[in-house]
């Protein structure tokens, strides 16, 4: 597993230079995570996508909006793991949004 902070999207070439099916790819926030994915599908297994900020500050409908979206269009083709672009959040984050992103993953998420 790699741990790709800020913004990898202008290199995501040099990834498929490795060999297919390496590891496991984890973005801290690409500018457009869908494009990394749609790069990298079938190639890398991709990690990320969900900004911990909505987790910390948004609603929980605005989170369950966003995960549905993004498994919506990533689900179907594998390759995919769930993740914030980090792997902790602050102590002030609301933990009915922690519930709300751990429900709607398993909602959304399981096949």
């Amino acid at each position: 597993m790699v741990f790709l902070e800020g913004d990898h999207l202008p290199h995501i070439d040099t990834i498929l230079e490795l060999s297919k099916g390496w590891g496991v790819a984890w973005f801290e926030r690409p500018r457009d995570f869908i494009k990394v994915w749609e790069k990298l599908k079938g190639h890398t297994t991709v990690m990320g996508g969900v900004p911990p900020a909505l987790i910390v500050g948004g609603k929980p409908e605005k989170i369950d909006e966003y995960i549905k979206n993004l498994l919506n269009k990533i689900k179907p083709e594998g390759g995919y793991i769930l993740s914030l672009g980090v792997n902790e959040l602050p102590r002030e984050t609301p933990p009915e949004n922690v519930r709300t992103y751990i429900n709607t993953a398993l909602k959304y998420g399981v096949h």
